[in-house]
């Protein structure tokens, strides 16, 4: 057997825990074979279990299966759509439960973490976990909640920044004379993988000392998105998604986001797409957004511009 377990505690005269033992049985019953337990706190353990309510148990919810982020997704999807309001504000799938997978899997410094976000499509999410320890807080724990906690969910559908993004924005003046410029250069001479987008971002992630992530899942709703509703319309009820090619840690302390772009000179939408990805991750991380700098680059040119000053030129 592979069991994944999902461990809680549940207080039966706590409405609030009685409506999340309901959900988390809920959602698995209809997608598992759940199988489920109960102890009292003061049989595993526990200190000062004696003094606990008689009403609080600890019950285990366990699931056969060699596929754990599936178990995992049904239990983030099920707590936010419970939750909602306090899922956007930073949602931790432990402050729910503690979640025990069915494999266990080894990092070494960059952590390599794929998501299917899409039908077909396969996004690459790239963590060196020693450089991101020296990022701003804020930025820090959402990259690594991103391995655990990221509502996969949204990202099943429309509308995506790269889809929407438009020329909103005008067109920055850009350079051909940019550090990075010449990292993009050297990636194509020392190849890592075969198709260029995906190498750009790992020879990024594994030779440059100021990019700390790539391909980073974002998103944003509705009725949260603030100035992104300054360069495309987002009702409501919907949610935009994105994934940021490169994250930076900029020598002045600022947050760099990158969008490798073949053809950057040529460009017209892309100072919108970075733009909305800067306001996404700064309402994500709770960052100031005069904290960030955005562009997009190529091996030949460079354009980049602070999101924070783009009001005056809407």
């Amino acid at each position: 057997m592979k069991l994944n377990l999902f461990i809680i505690a549940a207080d039966s005269k706590n409405r609030n825990s009685v409506r999340v033992f309901n959900v988390v049985k809920q959602s698995l019953g209809e997608h598992f074979e759940a199988m489920g337990g109960t102890v009292r706190p003061s049989k595993v353990g526990l200190e000062s279990g004696q003094q606990y309510d008689s009403s609080i148990v600890i019950v285990c919810f366990a699931v056969d299966s060699g596929a754990p982020e599936l178990v995992r997704d049904v239990l983030k999807k099920a707590l936010f759509e419970f939750d909602a309001r306090l899922a956007r504000y930073g949602f931790r799938l432990r402050k729910y439960g503690l979640f025990v997978p069915s494999i266990r899997r080894k990092y070494k410094d960059i952590i390599t973490h794929s998501f299917a976000h899409g039908e077909g499509l396969y996004y690459q999410y790239r963590l060196a976990q020693d450089k991101a320890k020296r990022s701003p807080l804020g930025l820090r724990n959402y990259l690594f909640s991103m391995l655990e906690d990221c509502p996969n969910h949204f990202f099943q559908e429309e509308p995506r920044v790269s889809t929407v993004a438009s020329e909103k924005l005008k067109s920055r003046e850009g350079t051909r004379n940019h550090p990075i410029i010449d990292l993009c250069r050297a990636s194509f001479e020392e190849r890592m993988l075969k198709n260029d987008h995906s190498n750009v971002e790992k020879y990024f992630v594994v030779n440059d000392p100021m990019t700390i992530a790539t391909e980073v899942p974002v998103w944003v709703r509705g009725d949260e998105a603030g100035r992104c509703r300054e360069v495309v319309r987002i009702p409501d009820d919907e949610v935009l998604t994105g994934h940021i090619d490169l994250i930076r840690n900029e020598d002045d302390g600022k947050i760099f986001v990158w969008d490798y772009k073949p053809g950057a000179c040529y460009e017209t939408c892309a100072a919108t797409q970075v733009f909305i990805y800067s306001v996404m991750l700064s309402i994500r991380t709770r960052i100031p957004l005069e904290e960030f700098k955005c562009g997009y680059f190529d091996t030949e040119y460079a354009c980049f511009f602070c999101p924070s000053e783009v009001r005056s030129s809407l």
